[in-house]
């Protein structure tokens, strides 16, 4: 007779909103996340220095750990009796607490994917010409300035590649 009848507690179609809401959360905060510490690290690995080498491959190593390692990895760092509690002096259900969980998921996520919106965005940098920031530092002008009005455009397609690869793979 024209009415819509909600689905009874219990059901499976119940849990869908909230997972999508969960999803699209922790989408949000791991892609804001990686992209903002991507793209601290691949400043780092773009400038010129000994040992850079070094520095680029040692970025790489959490993403180049298989993910099964990586998961039992963070389950030992996050148990109750962890080294995660230990530093914090708490005793949280890293894994357990539906809270806290989502935040242990996000933090071993950005561990481990992090590196890799590095390297797409370093290959952004290394597209940059050096001309434009000579003629910047000639000019003067402020190095936030240069970033925010130089680089930031300049690598925008490379970091729209990255930002719209991890949104794809965290909605996964």
């Amino acid at each position: 007779t024209g009415q819509i009848s909600t689905c009874p507690p219990g059901v499976i179609a119940t849990d869908f909103w909230p997972a999508v809401k969960i999803t699209l959360f922790f989408t949000i905060v791991t892609v804001l996340l990686e992209t903002i510490l991507g793209m601290l690290m691949a400043l780092i690995m773009n400038g010129e220095y000994r040992g850079r080498g070094l520095v680029r491959a040692a970025v790489l190593i959490p993403w180049a750990i298989p993910t099964a390692v990586t998961a039992k990895l963070w389950q030992f760092m996050f148990a109750p009796e962890g080294i995660v509690n230990s530093l914090l002096g708490t005793n949280i259900a890293w894994t357990t607490d539906p809270f806290y969980a989502r935040f242990a998921v996000i933090i071993a996520d950005v561990w481990k994917t992090a590196p890799f919106m590095a390297l797409l965005i370093l290959a952004g940098l290394q597209m940059v010409p050096s001309d434009i920031y000579e003629a910047a530092k000639i000019d003067g002008v402020h190095p936030l300035k240069v970033f925010w009005r130089l680089t930031l455009p300049l690598i925008r397609p490379a970091l729209m590649v990255a930002v719209i690869f991890r949104m794809l793979d965290a909605l996964r």
